[in-house]
């Protein structure tokens, strides 16, 4: 019964967070501050926070 209500909730998350993803106004465009194309060839760096509600 416990997966059942654990799959139910990530399924109902996952749609209402595709549901603000298509809201009016979320697809704003990044504008490049200096007018030069982004460097492909820099390595970027991913941060993945985990945790509680109140991170800031």
């Amino acid at each position: 019964m416990r997966s059942t209500t654990k799959t139910l909730a990530i399924g109902l998350l996952t749609v209402m967070s595709l549901g603000l993803a298509a809201l009016p106004g979320a697809e704003t465009q990044l504008s490049a501050p200096d007018g030069k194309p982004a460097d492909m060839t820099k390595p970027v760096q991913v941060f993945i926070l985990m945790g509680q509600g109140q991170q800031v």
